[in-house]
């Protein structure tokens, strides 16, 4: 004949794992939560692995905008500074030009 407690399923297993625990509740409760962390523990650093490197990128992306953004405000802002002086340049050019144009143009006398 069999142990009489046997048949008793899941009350059994616990009555059992408390008597290991010197039948203190307390230090089988801690057992309990110890194992289940270590059962998720991988899941639980793996979201967070996840979830840091998502917030990361997320966090570069912004940075990165930011900086493209800067610069470009500080080329428009250079071009439109250097307009005045771009276009005295042109003027002197064009006035330039016209004048070799005229000079060219007269017939040479030998």
């Amino acid at each position: 004949m069999a142990y009489p407690l046997d048949n008793l399923g899941d009350y059994n297993v616990v009555r059992n794992a408390l008597k290991e625990a010197n039948g203190n509740a307390e230090i089988l409760f801690q057992n309990i939560g110890a194992t289940a962390v270590a059962k998720e523990r991988p899941k639980i650093f793996k979201d967070g692995c996840l979830t840091g490197i998502g917030i990361g990128v997320g966090i570069c992306s912004i940075i990165y905008g930011g900086y493209n953004y800067c610069k470009n405000k500080m080329n428009e802002k250079k071009a439109l500074n250097a307009e005045p002086k771009l276009r005295e340049e042109l003027t002197k050019t064009i006035e330039n030009t016209s004048t070799k144009a005229e000079i060219d143009e007269k017939p040479h006398q030998n």
